[in-house]
């Protein structure tokens, strides 16, 4: 499967998008326990915690960054937990995206999102 086999993240404001082969769609499974109205023009501090075993997803955003993140999407779906490859994309002409400080944790002790905390 390629990176455009799978769920869709879209950063800050709870975008989302099930590209699963079969899907295409909003899917189900995603909640957005909180609306945000982040500037994408603007640095956010993003973190997204994965657990594939159980299917489950979470990204809580800062906007600035020197704040507490916001939970702003959720995506629970079990049928989804797959092991696979994760990507960072520029979906449409007109957008810009820049990425620093880039960090991967593999098998996080703790299952909470450190940046809302």
């Amino acid at each position: 499967m390629d990176a455009l086999g799978g769920i869709q993240f879209q950063v800050p404001n709870g975008g989302h998008w099930d590209y699963r082969p079969g899907f295409n769609k909003g899917g189900t499974g995603f909640t957005n326990p909180t609306k945000t109205k982040y500037n994408n023009h603007e640095w956010s501090q993003v973190e997204i915690l994965v657990n594939g075993k159980n299917g489950t997803a979470r990204m809580a955003v800062a906007q600035p960054i020197s704040t507490k993140g916001i939970v702003n999407l959720v995506y629970t779906n079990a049928e989804a937990g797959e092991t696979g490859p994760f990507a960072l994309q520029m979906h449409n002409g007109g957008l810009f995206d820049e990425y620093k400080d880039l960090r991967i944790e593999v098998d996080p002790k703790e299952d909470k999102l450190i940046t809302a905390e």
